[in-house]
């Protein structure tokens, strides 16, 4: 599989008749199916569920070999997966196994956002009201938690050169924002 953004396909897959490879470790039936992807980023997402019940599928991830493997996570009960430290280049496995003796799984590995951090910033225009020009803003689904007293959760940064001496932003979105500008 490969790694991508936030609208990269789905890999499908399921254990019918899958057996076990190695004994489970994260809680669950271990009649397990195999992926793999290459870090093209030092953290990732893995994004993983089951038809019908998503929380149904356990996801473990590897550093190394097959016969060398050295589990970096594991998770049951959520359907992402964040790793971090990963090195650029190298291929990582990813073991899943379900709650029963089939389970139907959904998968994608999902790259960072660019504007995580201040390096990243994504430039903003600085119009008027009368000449607004709407910017695409990146959720925070794939953002890491930040620091500072307004950055306790995802944060993403952008940035902007000011025109005037004062200014205004306008935030629109699906949920509330904390109030922390």
């Amino acid at each position: 599989m490969t790694s991508g953004d936030a609208a990269a396909d789905f890999t499908y897959g399921h254990t019918y008749e899958a057996t076990e490879s190695m004994p489970e470790t994260c809680n669950g039936n271990p009649d397990d199916i195999w992926y793999r992807f290459t870090a093209t980023a030092t953290h990732h997402t893995i994004v993983c569920s089951s038809t019908g019940d998503p929380t149904a599928i356990k996801v473990e991830a590897f550093s190394g070999s097959c016969g060398t493997l050295t589990s970096i996570a594991c998770e049951y009960g959520t359907p992402n997966v964040s790793l971090s430290e990963l090195v650029i280049g190298n291929t990582y496995f990813i073991r899943t196994y379900g709650n029963t003796e089939f389970a139907s799984v959904r998968i994608a590995v999902l790259e960072p956002v660019p504007n995580d951090d201040c390096a990243g910033a994504i430039p903003l225009s600085f119009n008027t009201l009368d000449d607004y020009a709407p910017t695409e803003l990146t959720g925070t689904f794939l953002a890491t938690d930040g620091t500072g007293t307004c950055a306790t959760t995802r944060d993403l940064w952008y940035r902007f050169t000011a025109a005037h001496t004062s200014a205004g932003f306008v935030a629109a979105g699906t949920r509330a924002w904390p109030g922390c500008f």
